[in-house]
Order: C-alpha cells, then structure tokens, then sequence
C-alpha cells in the first residue's frame, strides 16, 4: 500500500507547476488556519488555550529533549503537521545511523521509544482526523489527494510497528458537519 502510494503520487506531480500546487493549497486550507482541516495538532483536540499551549510546551520538549532547535526563521508553530512529522523523520534517522554505526542497543532502543512516546502523545491524537478532513477538500486526481494516500498509508504503517491504535476521528473536539459521530 505504501509503495503504492508514493508511485501515486510520483505520477500526481509530474508536469504539475507551482502555481497549480499554490492554488491546490489554497482550495484546501485557504489562505489562514483553516477550519476545516487544520494543520495543527492544538486545533484538534484542546478547546482551551491553555491546553494548546501545554501542547505546544510538550512538543518544545520533545525537540529540545534531543537537541533539536527550530530554525528562527520558521514563521510558524511546533504543533504544525510538517514539523511534528519531520521530528518523526529526524527521530528515525537517528535511530538508524546509532544502529549502523554500532552506537549499542541503548541508544537504538531510546530512539525507538522516543518514536513510540511522540506518536502516542502527538500524532495519534489528531492524524486520522487530520486525513479525513484533508480527504473531504482535496480533490481526487491532484497531487495533494495522492500525498495524502501516501500519509494514510506511511502513519497506518508506522502506527502498526509499535502497535498503537490512533484515536478515532470522531474523538476531535472541532465539529465537522460531513463527519458521522460513529466514524473512526
């Protein structure tokens, strides 16, 4: 299914310009934070800005707990879906480098838990709820519809490696008129 996905969406943006990528983006999130489908983790599931904030204060820790810093000129928050998905990556590379260069099974296995710990904290709390939102506005055919596959497909994977049930989509606090109650 993941290998699927990413021929899809290498078809998906073939010969695509960046102002059809601009104006795909702007269909689906618009030009603000979208409503509909947020690309933050704090829209999702705390209605509170106190809340949002120990969101964004447990992401800081995160990074910083492995050193990472966000390049100043990021105009933009740490609950954001590229960055917690990056940390993800960053976190997997690291993993894989203290395993091939023989850095011992403790370092591997903090990297490992550390993978399993964000994704139970973070994005398991949203990521189904952010696709299927996503699903709604993007329309089939277009480069986003197709990188959305390969995130569906890329988080199911990740989420069946260290055996985590994300939560339900219906669990999000911000209403959805298209989206039933019993959808998971």
């Amino acid at each position: 299914e993941l290998a699927q996905a990413a021929r899809g969406l290498a078809a998906s943006v073939e010969g695509v310009t960046e102002e059809a990528l601009l104006e795909q983006y702007i269909d689906i999130f618009g030009h603000g934070v979208s409503k509909d489908c947020p690309q933050y983790e704090g829209e999702y599931n705390e209605s509170h800005i106190f809340l949002k904030s120990q969101t964004l204060a447990g992401l800081g820790a995160f990074y910083s707990a492995f050193g990472v810093e966000l390049n100043p000129e990021l105009k933009d928050r740490l609950d954001h879906i590229s960055v917690e998905l990056e940390f993800m990556h960053f976190l997997a590379y690291k993993e894989a480098y203290a395993s091939l260069h023989g850095h011992g099974d403790d370092k591997v296995h903090l990297c490992q838990e550390a993978q399993e710990s964000f994704l139970k904290e973070h994005l398991a709390t949203w990521i189904k709820s952010y696709i299927r939102r996503v699903g709604k506005k993007a329309e089939e055919g277009t480069s986003y519809a197709s990188a959305l596959r390969l995130l569906d497909a890329h988080m199911k994977a990740e989420f069946a490696v260290f055996a985590i049930r994300p939560a339900p989509s219906r669990q999000v606090i911000i209403p959805l008129e298209e989206e039933e109650p019993g959808e998971d």
